[in-house]
């Protein structure tokens, strides 16, 4: 390592370590800084360069399982039989009504869908 790296790399660490003892301290960064004699213009700087870090901290991968679950049917989501009867409108809408649906119940949504045609 040359002088001038060890120089960049000294400088680094007491940046992450101030940066980190002003986190710990629970201080303003005017009052770190006047305890530090830093300017504040200093740790600002220091802040948006993203010294943050602890110097030479190495990353560490954790691996994450991936699980996918199968895709729910609409007969999974809904529940219910085969529909007994489709009914598609110009509009590209789809109604399709199961088994067991009863003939009030179908003359009254049909009302309403006429209503707003």
């Amino acid at each position: 390592m040359s002088k001038d790296e060890g120089i960049k790399r000294s400088r680094q660490t007491l940046r992450a370590r101030h940066l980190l003892t002003w986190r710990k301290s629970g201080l303003s960064q005017g009052d770190y800084c006047r305890q530090h004699k830093i300017r504040p213009s200093t740790l600002a700087r220091w802040l948006a360069g993203g010294q943050a870090q602890e110097p030479d901290a190495a990353a560490i991968l954790v691996p994450v399982p991936v699980v996918r679950k199968p895709q729910p049917t609409p007969a999974t989501i809904w529940d219910f039989e085969p529909a007994a009867l489709s009914l598609a409108t110009g509009r590209g809408l789809r109604l399709d009504i199961g088994k067991g649906f009863d003939a009030p119940t179908l003359a009254r949504l049909l009302t309403v869908l006429e209503e707003g045609a």
